[in-house]
């Protein structure tokens, strides 16, 4: 009856685990399928977003700066002589022309006397009659007396146009002509491809009154049938898209923005890499630690078995000790092993064998929460480029490997780093400069004597006092761009207490101390003028 009890309670416990671990998956399912349609969501409103920002800095003050525009024009005309059938052209038309933001004809057309004046000038490569004209109907419509005619083909070059209109009456309120400022479609055009470039969405633009496509930007990006204009939910977005409309009376262009089913698939597998297959994962992973308890329990059961039919105590507590605690040791160990070799490669640069510059930024931030003396030198292989250049990089390889090697055996015990390309720091607690400069000394008499050719480096050094001091990479790296406007291969200091000395006007120091580096005379420092002032 016991035995059954035990059995009954473990069926019971691998039940329960077996559920809470579906559960776990199922509940990750559905975190993916809400995140998913947040994502879907948010993409939504990042593009109505877009579509309001390219209507705001673009379309609208298009439209506004015609319209207004062409208003000046008109209250500066001289109505009375344009009756009579004089010219319209002023000298407000020149400045008006100026100050458009997309530069263009600008056009009057006189009713009585069939003229069209033109800014600048404008002629017709045919017999031109005004009145067949697609703008000619903006005298005719009904409504207010601005428009947007077209778009429409230009008379002499066939490019499409788009035209604000504007109705010019007398006093007594009767139609005198019509304002007319071109804008070329393709300017449009050029304008929103440029801001959709690297978006991956594809517009159109149409005409507020009428719904005529005006321009279409990226047009392979809308589906063929237009499937994406009416998908609301989820799956129907994933499968075909969304599309956004922005409807704007003011400017009477209205835009049309697609979002193809690609932009959210890529939703999707982020969703699947971030929450469902680590759920996934994790299901499996609480299937095996099941799978491997059921057995720890088992070698248990028989362990303990042994010890009630009589076997040595001490030769059981022996093998229990060791059967599970020492595996759990081992496995720790060699955790903590890769973990040091992972962290190890991490801090290395592969080709020096040096750290590098994500090392170098941990270390250069470590000693910010230390009041201590600190140095920092940034070396620069001169004319690297032309190493490369001449005899290959792997030539170049050896010479950065080469730097690296005698960075290490000249500098130590200070920490020496490849942070870039050809670009090297070290970091030093010392701070005596005629220890440093000794060790630059015959840094660069090691480094001359490599092959090919003679190798050399410009140095920058800083020095402070205190390490909590945020400039010292600024100070360095001002000193390095010293040592380069000084012709390269050589180095320049800045001292904690402010001095600033180059290699081609050394100072004469005391006997090195502990507690600084002032010079014993005084030397002619250096005071041309680093990166900022």
């Amino acid at each position: 009856m016991k035995i059954r009890q035990d059995r009954r309670s473990y069926y019971i416990f691998l039940l329960l685990t077996i559920s809470s671990s579906v559960l776990t998956l199922l509940i990750g399912i559905g975190m993916g399928w809400l995140n998913l349609q947040n994502t879907i969501e948010g993409r939504g409103r990042d593009f109505h977003k877009l579509l309001l920002t390219l209507d705001s800095l673009y379309l609208s003050p298009l439209s506004h700066n015609n319209q207004t525009i062409l208003a000046i024009i008109e209250e500066q005309m001289d109505k009375p002589a344009i009756a009579r059938g004089e010219p319209a052209l002023n000298a407000v038309w020149n400045a008006a022309y100026r100050l458009r933001a997309e530069p263009a004809y600008l056009f009057f057309y006189n009713m009585a006397t069939n003229r069209l004046d033109t800014y600048p000038h404008w002629a017709p490569n045919e017999p031109y009659n005004p009145k067949v004209r697609p703008w000619y109907q903006a005298l005719l419509a009904e409504g207010g007396d601005s428009q947007l005619i077209g778009p429409y083909r230009e008379f002499n070059s066939g490019d499409w146009m788009l035209s604000y209109t504007r109705r010019v009456r007398n006093h007594d309120g009767a139609i005198l002509g019509l304002l007319i400022a071109d804008i070329p479609v393709d300017r449009i055009h050029e304008r929103l491809q440029q801001s959709l470039k690297d978006v991956g969405v594809g517009l159109r633009v149409l005409h507020h009154q009428t719904g005529e496509l005006i321009t279409e930007i990226y047009p392979e990006r809308f589906p063929p049938s237009g499937d994406g204009s009416h998908a609301s939910s989820s799956w129907q977005i994933l499968h075909h898209g969304q599309q956004l409309n922005y409807r704007n009376g003011e400017s009477l262009l209205d835009l049309q923005l697609y979002l193809p089913a690609s932009l959210f698939m890529e939703s999707v597998l982020g969703t699947l890499r971030l929450i469902v297959l680590p759920m996934v994962l994790l299901f499996g992973l609480s299937l095996a630690s099941l799978t491997v308890l059921i057995l720890i329990f088992r070698a248990e059961q028989r362990l303990v078995a042994k010890l009630l039919a009589g076997e040595d105590p001490e030769v059981l507590h022996q093998r229990l000790s060791t059967w599970f605690s020492r595996d759990v040791l081992a496995r720790a160990h060699l955790l903590r092993h890769e973990q040091m070799a992972n962290r190890e490669a991490l801090l290395t640069d592969p080709l020096t064998g040096i750290l590098n510059r994500r090392a170098f930024d941990l270390d250069l931030a470590s000693t910010r929460n230390q009041a201590s003396a600190l140095t920092l030198m940034l070396l620069d292989v001169d004319r690297f480029k032309e190493v490369n250049d001449q005899f290959g990089h792997q030539e170049g390889d050896r010479v950065l490997i080469a730097v690296a090697r005698q960075l290490r055996e000249v500098m130590q015990p200070a920490l020496s780093y490849r942070i870039g390309g050809d670009e090297f720091a070290v970091l030093t607690a010392e701070r005596r400069a005629a220890v440093l400069l000794d060790s630059v000394q015959r840094l660069q008499h090691a480094l001359r004597r490599l092959t090919p050719g003679s190798v050399t480096v410009s140095i920058g050094i800083a020095t402070v006092d205190d390490s909590r001091d945020s400039g010292l990479f600024e100070l360095a790296d001002a000193s390095l761009y010293r040592s380069k406007q000084h012709g390269r291969d050589g180095w320049t200091l800045r001292t904690a207490h402010g001095d600033w000395f180059n290699s081609g006007s050394p100072p004469v120091f005391n006997v090195p101390s502990e507690t600084g580096s002032r010079p014993a005379a005084a030397p002619k420092a250096d005071t041309s003028t680093p990166p900022g002032g």
